[in-house]
């Protein structure tokens, strides 16, 4: 299997995950990842298998279960998010450039996100007695210095070739929002990092973060945001009704965008 039927074989497992057709979608997902020997997520696809089966007993036994729509879309989410992480792993052994950049990036930013706001709290711990110790007997010293351009760079392939955002991940990026210390332009450049990340692997927290980023006073990271929750709607737009949250996203933002602005970003995402 080549880099080409490994992705037209995810796309087909996808549209028969989204068109419900369940069991056929399971078994060529469990060939998929048998091929592609990540062996671990075999028995999270049987659990998943066996609790759709089980949905469907209730089903043909006119046994009512109140959970049943939840239930059922947390399975097309799973089988979903499995499919997607075994034509990574494929693409990864397959020796694709970007995907041997993400098996060094996972060694070039180890602990990278922890290291950071630990610097970063301990420059501003810094600063704040400095302040307090203002003319007073005290000699400034354990000078902290921190690379901002190095911390960009790094947190833009986090963005971009991380499979997922852990939480310590997703709290420097809030940081990175929110902290003066950082500019408009490394903003941007974290959202495009985002908005890349995005067309490459779903991952409903970088659609979350995009939307805080959507909400930054700075018109600029606003308008980048935007266009890159734009492109990801069209890109996984079969998806977004499995993900209230996501779904809530995008009522809000066609709630709040202007008429006019709204086609506009819709035909640049579609371009």
């Amino acid at each position: 299997m080549n880099s080409q039927e490994a992705v037209q074989t995810h796309e087909k497992i996808c549209m028969l995950i989204i068109s419900n057709q369940i069991l056929e979608a399971i078994i060529l997902l469990e060939n998929f990842i048998s091929y592609s020997r990540l062996t671990a997520k075999l028995d999270e696809v049987s659990e998943q298998k066996r609790i759709y089966i089980d949905m469907l007993n209730y089903t043909i036994g006119n046994i009512i279960d109140p959970q049943k729509a939840l239930i059922h879309n947390n399975i097309k989410r799973s089988l979903l998010e499995k499919a997607d992480a075994t034509l990574q792993y494929a693409q990864v052994n397959m020796g694709l450039h970007i995907f041997h950049l993400n098996r060094e990036l996972r060694l070039d930013v180890s602990g990278f996100s922890e290291q950071t706001l630990h610097q970063l709290e301990e420059l501003s711990f810094k600063e704040e007695l400095d302040e307090i110790l203002v003319g007073q007997s005290y000699e400034k010293s354990n000078i902290i210095n921190i690379d901002y351009n190095e911390i960009i760079r790094k947190g833009f392939h986090l963005a971009w070739l991380s499979e997922r955002l852990t939480e310590t991940d997703i709290e420097l990026y809030y940081k990175i929002l929110n902290s003066e210390r950082f500019t408009i332009e490394n903003r941007c450049q974290i959202i495009s990092g985002l908005s890349l990340g995005l067309q490459r692997l779903f991952d409903k927290e970088k659609f979350k973060l995009l939307f805080s980023y959507y909400h930054s006073p700075d018109l600029i990271v606003r308008q980048r945001a935007l266009v890159g929750l734009f492109i990801a709607f069209v890109f996984y737009d079969k998806r977004i009704s499995l993900y209230p949250e996501i779904q809530t996203i995008l009522d809000k933002i066609i709630n709040e965008t202007p008429k006019e602005l709204l086609k506009h970003q819709i035909g640049r995402a579609h371009v």
